[in-house]
């Protein structure tokens, strides 16, 4: 029995290199797993989610990634959640022993990253308290993402390795640095919107040409609705000759390379290898695959900051919340914002006028700006801070 089969595994992400990697960890005997996906399967994902069918298509990818599971493997314990990770609560998120991120968004990525670091830096507070020196028991996340013949996996064993923000600079663009486990829901080049009109509109196509993908009409067709579907995302160089190229079937094999990237992620976890925190792979021309060390950025924002967890009572005012704030961190003047808005701001001086009349009001009727975790910066530190709020009931 490997280590796997005791670990609680939180997986974020139900697309193509989700499902590669259920498929690993049921392999290796894997027992609790909770799987996290708002979106709904569509009928172009069938081609790379090999865990949904047809009569899937509207539901959930999470609940039914579950229910497959269930179906199958009744011994594991599966918990689904339809929701937006961000929706977690930081409590729930931080009783995991692994967390896996294959999410097709910066931003849900860069939340993850965040909360990681959170949950670190409080365990590094509780510890320090009762002045252990041990380790600590944190979270072990894992990064992996795709793009046609292209795929990363970044690991972040503690709060001494990069965080995922330090390693943003490799990418050329960072909005590239999103998983093609499906057809991306916005395309960023001509093959994805030739792909797009080939996994939505084939049937289409193929009623109004008639058989045989070589037919002439049926390259005029997919090329017109290729130009349009490129079009509204200003996206240029969709010609003839690719859509020829991709009926071809000389087109990228997305599936290689989402099996390759579950696979460094399971082996990842099974040798628990944390040294090499970077793994790059590439089947363009030579396959290519390579693993290295990175360094913490120097300029990254998120390692400078620090997290730290008040007790407060949503009766008190946000004046005294600002007062407790500032006691803790030694600091004065902060600027508070959340994800919903900003909550006060005491510079510059022509804003804070607009944030004043806030002051005496108690937290429960800020509920609309507030939430479970504050940013703060303040005037006279080049550092932020992300405050926990607990409990949290307003």
């Amino acid at each position: 029995m490997n280590k796997m089969t005791m670990e609680n595994i939180l997986l974020v992400g139900a697309g193509g290199l989700g499902c590669e990697v259920i498929k690993n960890l049921l392999i290796q005997g894997i027992q609790r797993l909770t799987i996290v996906d708002p979106d709904i399967i569509e009928l172009h994902n069938l081609t790379r989610q090999f865990i949904f069918r047809y009569n899937d298509v509207g539901a959930n990818k999470a609940q039914t990634a579950a229910q497959r599971i269930k179906e199958r493997f009744k011994h594991v314990e599966v918990i689904a959640i339809p929701t937006p990770i961000q929706e977690l609560q930081l409590s729930k998120i931080a009783e995991f022993d692994i967390i896996i991120s294959v999410v097709d968004n910066i931003q849900a990525r860069r939340w993850i990253n965040l909360t990681t670091m959170v949950i670190w830096q409080q365990r590094q507070e509780q510890e320090g308290t009762k002045g252990r020196t041990t380790k600590l028991q944190v979270p072990l996340l894992i990064d992996g993402g795709s793009q046609e013949l292209f795929g990363h996996v970044r690991v972040v064993g503690d709060e001494n390795q990069p965080c995922l923000e330090c390693s943003l600079p490799l990418f050329a663009d960072q909005q590239v640095d999103v998983p093609s486990c499906s057809i991306p829901r916005e395309p960023k080049t001509p093959e994805d919107c030739v792909r797009y009109v080939l996994n939505t509109k084939w049937e289409d196509i193929a009623k109004y040409t008639g058989p045989g993908q070589q037919d002439v009409k049926v390259i005029e067709k997919v090329l017109k609705d290729a130009l349009q579907y490129a079009a509204v995302y200003k996206i240029h160089n969709v010609t003839r000759e690719l859509v020829r190229k991709i009926l071809n079937n000389d087109n990228i094999n997305v599936n290689t390379t989402n099996a390759i990237v579950a696979a460094v992620i399971t082996n990842i976890i099974l040798k628990r290898e944390i040294t090499i925190n970077f793994y790059f792979y590439s089947g363009e021309g030579n396959t290519v695959f390579d693993n290295f060390i990175i360094q913490k950025h120097q300029d990254c924002f998120l390692c400078q900051g620090r997290a730290i967890t008040l007790n407060v009572d949503y009766s008190q005012t946000l004046q005294e919340l600002i007062d407790q704030i500032e006691t803790h961190i030694k600091s004065e003047g902060v600027n508070i914002t959340t994800e919903e808005g900003t909550v006060y701001m005491a510079s510059p001086e022509g804003l804070q006028k607009l944030y004043r009349n806030r002051l005496g009001k108690p937290l429960r009727e800020l509920r609309d700006v507030l939430g479970e975790r504050l940013y703060v910066t303040t005037r006279k530190e080049n550092m932020w801070y992300c405050v926990h709020l607990e409990p949290w009931k307003i």
